[in-house]
């Protein structure tokens, strides 16, 4: 008879998940150490394209950002359902029997993106979504394959696709983009901005804030890594 071991298992339960949720629709932006990072900036959206590839859907000018920043947290503005979906860095191991615990001892956790099955809140719950190779990231290998390769790592995530911002496709967003830099960003200190502060994108302007942290109970040296 044949046995599965708790590895394989997960990886099965990944394989199914991978065709139940397409990777498409999805757009998303990488830390400043992803080694496709300065192929693609710290700073743009984007989004998978054909045949493994990457598209970048608002270059960092597009929504008024400068050389050097790094966007850490983005959304549509759009409510995306009871399902969290969220990436992790390359610290991040995840529980046992988790899609996330399979990946990080494959080496390969930062460039995925998860979620968790809402509403079966049961411990190691979290399934994989998509792999990075399904988002044309680095290092395009399929999951579960173990690798020491550097790695791409997705640093905000917003789970749908970059046609709600920009419905003609001439990359200039025609709804606001709300996203938050990484405390060395250039831009905030040109606008007196902090990390943790929510920032919306003017057109043809730098961004300005649309939360601030005192609004939302924070300090100045809080790092909004998330938004909804």
């Amino acid at each position: 008879m044949l046995h599965a071991s708790p590895l394989r298992s997960v990886a099965l339960l990944v394989g199914l998940t991978l065709i139940a949720d397409p990777a498409g629709a999805v757009s998303f932006s990488l830390s400043a150490s992803s080694p496709s990072v300065p192929g693609v900036g710290a700073a743009d959206v984007l989004t998978p394209g054909p045949g493994g590839t990457v598209i970048v859907a608002f270059t960092a000018m597009s929504l008024g950002l400068m050389p050097g920043d790094d966007i850490d947290a983005l959304s549509f503005g759009a409510f995306q359902g009871n399902e969290p979906y969220f990436s992790v860095d390359a610290s991040s191991t995840g529980a046992a029997g988790s899609g996330l615990l399979a990946e990080s001892t494959a080496g390969q956790q930062a460039g995925d993106i998860y979620k968790d099955p809402f509403p079966v809140n049961l411990p190691g719950s979290n399934v994989l979504v998509a792999n990075q190779d399904s988002l044309g990231l680095l290092p395009a290998l399929g999951p579960g394959v173990s690798t020491s390769l550097l790695l791409d790592d997705i640093d905000a995530l917003d789970m749908d696709l970059p046609s709600l911002a920009d419905p003609n496709g001439d990359g200039i967003p025609d709804i606001p983009i709300y996203f938050s830099l990484t405390p060395t960003s250039p831009t905030l200190m040109m606008i007196g901005a902090g990390p943790g502060d929510i920032l919306v994108n003017v057109p043809f302007s730098l961004p300005m804030i649309a939360v601030s942290t005192m609004m939302m109970g924070l300090t100045p040296s809080d790092d909004v890594d998330a938004l909804l």
